[in-house]
């Protein structure tokens, strides 16, 4: 009787071994994804970052233009010029958001929550 007792004890350890090995896979994969999803945060963060930065510059340049302007009377060829420089900027910028739309399958105007292909949902 003893004999079954111990392969019984045997079969549980071997059990048990393969749990433990199956949690450690568990753990080191989460551990892995959770890396991932902070470079990915990261990442968004740092375009946000540099799409503010891109609208201070837009904006600090047409400020500068102005002020350096002031009581200047352009003629319209060069105020079409100034304008198609702004508008093309402007258009880049559109280009930039709407590819950011277009690879992350979010609305980056919102300021909300999202994730690739949809919103987080609110627990």
């Amino acid at each position: 009787m003893p004999d079954y007792y111990s392969r019984q004890l045997d079969q549980i350890n071997y059990k048990l071994d393969w749990v433990i090995k199956a949690l450690q896979l568990v753990i080191k994969k989460e551990t892995a994804l959770m890396a991932t999803l902070d470079d990915v945060l990261a990442d968004v963060a740092d375009e946000s970052t540099k799409l503010d930065s891109l609208q201070t510059f837009v904006d600090g340049l047409k400020q500068m233009l102005a002020e350096a302007l002031a009581g200047v009377k352009l003629s319209p060829a060069q105020q079409a010029k100034v304008d198609s420089i702004f508008d093309t900027v402007e258009a880049n910028k559109a280009k930039v958001l709407h590819a950011m739309e277009a690879n992350t399958g979010s609305d980056t105007t919102s300021g909300g929550d999202t994730v690739v292909g949809g919103t987080v949902p609110t627990p």
